[in-house]
């Protein structure tokens, strides 16, 4: 990261100097394309740093659902900063919004974010608005080594803006495979008829022999509506769920499909050398908390040690199960993505009990989780600062020497990541 930032007191100088100069791997993002960026033209403003993760703080701080759209509205900057401003104190001490302030000072020079600077702030973002802008921050400012995305544009995988830089990486959508919902995208994509399992399990394969080699992971996202307890089951079993809920088109949810074809996918990740993301832990009150439980992943990841396992969002809030996986099985990582924006304090303690407790080799650190340069380099502010307060820690207490906090900055930054997702031998990286 090129840019300096005043340290906490309670941060060792020469740790954060490190802790903000040196490259990030960002495991896992969702950038919107460039082209999407630069279309918006004036109605690109401040409200840049209103992702859904600050609209979610703002709305629990009481704002109003139909004040929640606050992005690309005909409003003008302080118009917009006049719907947030009765919450803002509320928010502005959170994980969410003081990453933004932070990169509000460093991005644009402003001390605050408030009336009087939404308007600069807006007349900066727009004059800065042209192509390379988004590889400028997220490389050049933000220092990140590398972005991981999972694509909200394109199903699948997407190969339309797919630069294959050596930069930006994209995982493959599993989950849809899984489910029998990417059939359409498949028939199109691969210009088969899909008209029976066989057809469709010929087509998932021709998807892994078309993305496989370009993809950097497999991202699950079940348990959004179910938990991860996924079993074995038979190819008859798997074919009448198929014939019933894919082709059918019954309501009625067809685990045994989704078991199937996941413990069949295992064989493609392990050929194409993909590990498989899993959406871990918190669903912001989709799915009941018991449901998301690591625990329940447990089954596979013990029946698939030649695969590699991340527990995206480390599972949050059950840290010591997340912990206990990865102590019982090194093929599983833990992934803090998401989580030091939604609880930072929660980050930090999870980052010192996993390297006192597993040592450091299966954590992946940060991910910005969101789809603006500017957000995703906030989030990896807060990281940033987390990761220096914990060593700070590690050190003040002699759990570590300055040896230690060298390895451990080596490992947590980048090189847990290009062990687990293969980075040199698939990218060159």
């Amino acid at each position: 990261m090129r840019t300096k930032l005043p340290l906490p007191a309670t941060v060792d100088p020469a740790i954060g100097e490190l802790a903000l100069s040196r490259p990030l791997a960002n495991t896992h993002d969702h950038q919107f394309p460039e082209k999407q960026r630069l279309a918006l033209g004036p109605r690109l403003d401040w409200t840049l740093c209103m992702d859904g993760y600050a609209v979610g703080v703002l709305s629990r701080a009481g704002m109003p659902q139909d004040k929640s759209s606050l992005i690309c509205t005909g409003l003008s900057p302080e118009e917009k900063w006049d719907l947030v401003a009765p919450y803002w104190r509320h928010a502005r001490l959170t994980g969410v919004m003081q990453p933004q302030i932070l990169a509000a000072r460093l991005l644009y020079g402003v001390a605050d974010i408030n009336r009087e600077t939404v308007g600069d702030i807006t007349r900066q973002i727009q004059a800065a608005n042209r192509p390379g802008i988004c590889r400028h921050i997220l490389q050049d400012v933000a220092g990140f080594h590398h972005v991981q995305n999972c694509s909200t544009v394109q199903p699948i995988y997407p190969v339309d803006f797919d630069a294959r830089d050596g930069f930006q990486l994209y995982d493959m959508d599993l989950s849809r495979i899984l489910t029998g919902k990417a059939l359409p995208d498949l028939a199109a994509r691969s210009g088969r008829e899909i008209k029976s399992f066989a057809d469709y399990l010929a087509a998932v394969d021709w998807c892994f022999t078309q993305y496989g080699k370009r993809a950097v992971a497999l991202k699950v996202v079940n348990n959004y509506w179910r938990a991860l307890d996924f079993v074995p089951a038979t190819p008859e079993e798997a074919a009448s769920a198929f014939a019933k809920n894919v082709l059918g088109g019954e309501p009625t949810p067809a685990r045994v499909f989704e078991d199937f074809m996941l413990y069949r996918s295992l064989g493609s990740a392990r050929e194409y050398d993909l590990p498989i993301r899993f959406h871990c832990g918190f669903t912001a009150g989709i799915s009941p908390l018991p449901d998301v439980r690591p625990s329940h992943i447990e089954r596979l990841v013990a029946s698939a040690r030649g695969n590699r396992f991340v527990l995206l969002h480390a599972g949050y809030p059950f840290a010591e199960e997340t912990v206990a996986l990865c102590q019982a099985y090194p093929h599983v990582y833990a992934d803090l993505g998401w989580i030091w924006q939604i609880d930072p304090v929660w980050s930090e303690r999870f980052v010192r009990e996993f390297v006192t407790a597993c040592g450091p080799r299966q954590l992946l650190l940060f991910g910005g989780d969101t789809g603006f340069p500017e957000t995703s380099f906030a989030y990896s502010l807060g990281a940033r600062l987390g990761l220096a307060r914990v060593l700070t820690g590690l050190q003040r207490d002699r759990l570590a020497d300055a040896a230690d906090i060298d390895f451990l900055f080596d490992r947590l930054l980048v090189e847990n990541s290009r062990e687990c997702f293969s980075l040199e031998a698939k990218f060159g990286m």
